[in-house]
């Protein structure tokens, strides 16, 4: 599995708000200058989730908003895209429009572009991908535990990490985290993140503008071998049918039947122990 830096994809024409950016970033991710929408459409291919991408809605033209950019929405949904617009410039209807386009977030340049504020929102958009795979598996029967292990799980594979990776950013030994995902009733650190490496890569198929091709490469994968293998030994079904069936939605219902049958196992270990205790 390759380690994957996300970048700050930025497309946009204004020149001063380009140096805001790299100021706000400072040196902590790489920052990737765009000349067109084709090549946004490029790089999204391959960029690892958690890539963000500021763009300038108006690009090629100041008074409309680009039909490229609702292109780019349209076949990439899972990216995580910002527009940013200059003060007064946009009209409260395109907005609206920008938010039913799908962009993740809107960004008033002039107002809400200094160096905190950038930061802060980029830190928090970055997690998205990891939240939206995560939202049909966190729900009260999960402990906080489980909730923070499935987190830490999906962060390392979003930048291709491994369970030394999840280890450290835990602050827990390798052994000590096998403990506690046998604790928390979920699978052991390697098939955990096996699972959360598939549930990535399946919120990308979902997305008309990805193939198995691109998805595997934005997923840390040398080749879509690994992953159409993978696919098959976690959720037993081929990528095409997959894709059929809602990619994202089927794996999560599989690895949820999975995580009910270990909290299943877990209860009956644990009445098993107390009944020797006693």
């Amino acid at each position: 599995m390759q380690r994957r830096s996300r970048p700050l994809l930025l497309l946009h024409s204004d020149l001063q708000f380009h140096d805001r950016v790299r100021r706000a970033v400072g040196g902590r991710r790489e920052v990737v200058d765009l000349d067109g929408w084709e090549a946004l459409r490029s790089s999204l291919r391959t960029s690892p989730p958690g890539t963000v991408a500021l763009v300038d809605p108006y690009v090629a033209d100041a008074e409309v908003l680009a039909p490229s950019l609702r292109d780019v929405l349209r076949d990439f949904r899972s990216a995580t895209v910002v527009a940013a617009y200059p003060f007064g410039a946009a009209q409260y209807g395109d907005l609206r429009t920008l938010g039913q386009w799908g962009v993740a977030e809107l960004v008033c340049i002039g107002k809400e572009d200094s160096r905190a504020a950038l930061l802060r929102r980029l830190r928090a958009l970055e997690s998205r991908p990891v939240e939206r795979v995560l939202a049909g598996l966190v729900h009260r029967s999960l402990h906080a535990r489980a909730r923070a292990l499935l987190a830490a799980a999906g962060e390392t594979v979003a930048t291709g990490g491994q369970t030394p990776e999840m280890a450290a950013a835990l602050e827990l030994t390798e052994r000590t985290l096998l403990r506690w995902c046998a604790r928390a009733d979920l699978p052991p650190p390697r098939r955990l993140l096996a699972w959360l490496r598939v549930l990535l890569a399946c919120d990308l198929l979902d997305d008309p503008g990805h193939s198995l091709s691109s998805a595997s490469r934005a997923c840390g994968y040398a080749a879509d071998m690994p992953l159409r293998r993978a696919i098959r030994n976690l959720v037993g079904l081929e990528p095409r049918e997959l894709r059929q069936a809602g990619a994202l939605s089927s794996a999560t219902h599989m690895l949820a039947q999975e995580l009910a049958e270990l909290r299943v196992q877990g209860r009956e270990r644990r009445r098993a122990e107390r009944s020797l205790v006693a």
